[in-house]
């Protein structure tokens, strides 16, 4: 799972960039549990990026960082 991203990578070569630990491995009691846990992982992460990066300099980030062809539409 890719945070905001519903296109189709298979087949594709991509990079992770890691920029904020969240929390270390942990086992769940329940599907649920786990399920529970990744929304609030991914709303920590959405939180820490748009507190690091304004929507401009994400953009400029990415743009100039991967050619457009890295995300199809």
């Amino acid at each position: 799972w890719i945070l905001d991203y519903s296109g189709d990578l298979y087949g594709r070569e991509i990079t992770l960039e890691f920029y904020y630990f969240i929390r270390p491995e942990k086992k769940f009691p329940d599907l649920e549990a786990l399920k529970a846990e990744i929304h609030r992982n991914a709303e920590e992460t959405r939180a820490y990026l748009s507190a690091a990066f304004t929507d401009n300099q994400l953009s400029f980030y990415l743009s100039h960082r991967y050619p457009p062809s890295a995300f199809p539409v």
